[in-house]
């Protein structure tokens, strides 16, 4: 098979290896520089079908591109597909196939580890404590939330996890953890003034909203893990002081050799195995 793989980071070259290993051609578009693969200038030069590696933060004019230049038959990994009508449209004309990784399970939960072993690297360097003194506030119960649950228990940090899933939430009380609802009722929002970091893993605009900001102590860090500026109420942290860390590709940048692994798993998977 023939990949293509745009990006930069560390992950995509350790890819690069694992496909040449596996005795594909390896191109690479717009991004990293690899003994393993050879460069492109333009998806135009391509005369056959391939598959094509994308972040999953792509923005819409990159897809935009990849659809407008891949060869007839190609298919595509990366986030959510282009919605509006005209990429829609020349998907279906090109007989191009993508596919979101996002709704891979294996390969989210693979993910979910580095990027909650991340946001502990983030959350001990900003703050003052040491772990067993430090309060965690949780936002979301699912695989980030969970691998992050998991990881901040075995080092000691204390943590109230938020929910909108009251399953996830009885689960979690099961096993030990403080939990409230998600919207946070104004009756509980006195519950975040023991925080000593905000995690947010919610991909949903508003989540962090100024209601929420000003019940956290003044300063309180914010780290972002759901990949959106709307997710938070920025104006409302800058009032109160609250620094916010948008933490993006996290698994690239953490355990970039582990997140290749992940991805070579998910982009050779067997079509009737994927689908």
């Amino acid at each position: 098979m023939e990949f293509v793989l745009y990006g930069t980071d560390k992950r995509m070259e350790y890819l690069a290896l694992r496909l040449k290993r596996a005795g594909h051609r390896v191109l690479t578009w717009e991004g990293i520089k690899s003994a393993y693969a050879t460069k492109i200038d333009s998806l135009l030069e391509l005369t056959g079908a391939v598959r094509l590696v994308l972040p999953l933060s792509a923005d819409s004019a990159l897809k935009t591109r990849a659809l407008e230049g891949l060869p007839l038959g190609s298919l595509v990994f990366g986030g959510s597909p282009p919605t509006d009508e005209e990429s829609t449209a020349l998907a279906a004309k090109k007989a191009i196939t993508w596919i979101d990784l996002a709704e891979d399970d294996d390969y989210c939960r693979a993910n979910a580890v580095p990027t909650a072993e991340g946001a502990l690297h983030k959350f001990l360097e900003c703050t003052p404590t040491c772990a067993a003194e430090s309060t965690a506030v949780i936002f979301g119960s699912g695989r980030v939330a969970e691998a992050t649950i998991d990881l901040f228990s075995r080092v000691g940090i204390d943590q109230l996890v938020c929910a909108r899933n009251e399953k996830a939430r009885r689960a979690l009380r099961r096993a030990g953890h403080r939990t409230c609802p998600l919207p946070v009722p104004e009756k509980k929002r006195a519950r975040l003034s023991s925080a000593s970091a905000l995690i947010n893993t919610v991909p949903k605009a508003g989540i962090v909203d100024a209601e929420v900001i000003a019940s956290l102590p003044r300063g309180t860090p914010i780290l972002e893990l759901a990949s959106g500026k709307e997710n938070i109420d920025l104006s409302a942290a800058e009032a109160r002081g609250c620094p916010v860390f948008f933490l993006p590709a996290l698994p690239g940048k953490i355990a970039p050799k582990s997140a290749a692994d992940a991805l070579f798993s998910a982009i050779t998977k067997p079509k009737d195995v994927r689908t």
